[in-house]
């Protein structure tokens, strides 16, 4: 007896086995190259068709290379997409594939694919502000950042968050500087913006250096994440960020 039931459990193990064998192996995430900085293979991906889902977004940007991270925006009261994305890759090569799908149709929207500006870029390597726009903001918008601005004051800091405020006010930006590249740069601030307007001149239709970005009023905590982000730079000009001065009704 106690042979035919060795058997039985002989024969146990084979079939579980067996079976377990049938079962693919799990996927493991692939490790990012050594000495690779998570910030610098970061990709922000705008303009997602919004059934698009965690394993649409690997599958089709995993034609780039292997994806070490991927977060897609949610709104964090219904779940849904917002229709962006962070997707950090293992190696610069695949980084860099990402960035041609930059304005490619995808599911019948227009792609923004861009390098994710985190904080930390705002200061630079050399805390210097060179770069091919230096000395740009001398023109037409010379002395416009005093006056109305003027509570607020670059390097002295945001002037005082008024009741009501749900928006910031971006100056000093460069004037190839796209409102995709500004939703970029803010999409981690809350739950993201809800609008951006860049102020171009009536005349020429030109970029005037200045931006507004919307919040929802009930994301209360996105434009103070947001005047943090001043002194961040922008095709190579750093610009500067305060509060909005909400509009009387």
């Amino acid at each position: 007896e106690e042979k035919d039931e060795e058997d039985d459990e002989s024969e146990d193990e084979e079939e579980e086995e067996e079976e377990a064998a049938k079962e693919p192996p799990a996927q493991k995430e692939p490790k990012q190259a050594p000495g690779a900085d998570a910030d610098e293979l970061t990709v922000f991906v705008g303009g997602l068709p919004w059934s698009c889902d965690d394993e649409m977004l690997r599958r089709d940007f995993s034609e780039c290379g292997a994806i070490a991270s991927l977060r897609l925006l949610t709104d964090r009261e219904t779940g849904r997409s917002r229709g962006m994305a962070f997707v950090t890759f293992a190696d610069a090569a695949g980084f860099e594939a990402s960035l041609k799908f930059n304005g490619d149709d995808y599911g019948g929207r227009t792609l923004t694919v861009a390098k994710a500006v985190c904080q930390a870029d705002g200061k630079g390597k050399d805390g210097k502000g060179k770069g091919k726009d230096k000395g740009k903001g001398k023109g037409k918008d010379k002395g416009k950042d005093k006056g109305k601005g003027g509570k607020s004051g670059g390097k002295g800091g945001p002037s005082a968050r008024t009741a009501g405020c749900s928006s910031v006010v971006v100056k000093g930006l460069a004037y190839e500087a796209s409102e995709d590249e500004l939703r970029a740069v803010f999409a981690r601030c809350g739950r993201g913006p809800t609008a951006v307007r860049i102020l171009t001149d009536r005349e020429t239709g030109e970029s005037r250096g200045t931006a507004f970005v919307d919040f929802d009023p009930s994301d209360a905590a996105a434009p103070d994440e947001a005047v943090k982000l001043s002194e961040t730079e922008l095709r190579g000009r750093f610009f500067r960020v305060d509060y909005a001065t909400p509009r009387s009704s």
